[in-house]
């Protein structure tokens, strides 16, 4: 296994089958999780992150702007900004839950982790389950999270969602870290030859 040193600013791809160990890994770093071995050492300013879920089980009566105040009071952050952030993720903050489609759930999502502006984001499989414009458009918002400068750590099983818009690259494979590396053009192939049956497996 390897070390994982995460720089400022950058945007790890984490990526490997399903099952691999990402989700246990991410929940892991966030605190979700308590480690069995090794040490996670922090340096950011702000007392949270933005960690996004893979998966988020909402009360379907409950509507959007409900739950944005909910985050909202827990990281003591501006409501008024996670609104506007709200508005330009183009959601309607008086729909309930059970009506939003899996694309504005997931939006909803990345704008929950948005509260507060956190310096560092953690998102497990934000394009998982969507189609091809929602995947687009989160893909738009992830970048222009690293247009600001913050720090992401994204998963996912497929190399194509990861290339677009990561700095670096990881590979997971049985619960260790095999592959750590800036993400660069000369290494593209290298990467995809060694871990191509990842994606070859998704089209299984």
């Amino acid at each position: 296994s390897r070390l994982l040193e995460v720089q400022r600013g950058s945007v790890y791809g984490l990526i490997g089958q399903n099952g691999a160990g990402k989700t246990t890994f991410l929940r892991t770093i966030s605190g979700l999780m308590k480690a069995t071995e090794g040490t996670i050492d922090w340096n950011i300013e702000k007392k949270y992150i933005g960690y996004m879920p893979q998966t988020c089980q909402f009360n379907g009566s409950m509507k959007v702007r409900d739950a944005i105040k909910f985050f909202a009071e827990i990281k003591q952050a501006d409501m008024n900004e996670s609104m506007e952030i709200l508005r330009k993720m183009k959601l309607d903050e008086t729909k309930k839950m059970k009506y939003l489609s899996p694309g504005q759930q997931k939006k909803l999502q990345l704008t929950l982790a948005m509260a507060g502006n956190p310096d560092f984001y953690i998102l497990d499989e934000p394009t998982a389950g969507l189609d091809p414009y929602a995947a687009h458009e989160m893909k738009g918002i992830i970048s222009k999270l690293k247009e600001e400068g913050k720090t992401v750590i994204i998963s996912a099983h497929i190399l194509q969602d990861m290339k677009e818009i990561c700095t670096h690259i990881a590979i997971m494979e049985s619960g260790k870290l095999t592959y750590c590396e800036p993400l660069v053009e000369d290494k593209m192939q290298e990467i995809i030859s060694r871990y191509l049956h990842f994606e070859e497996g998704e089209n299984d």
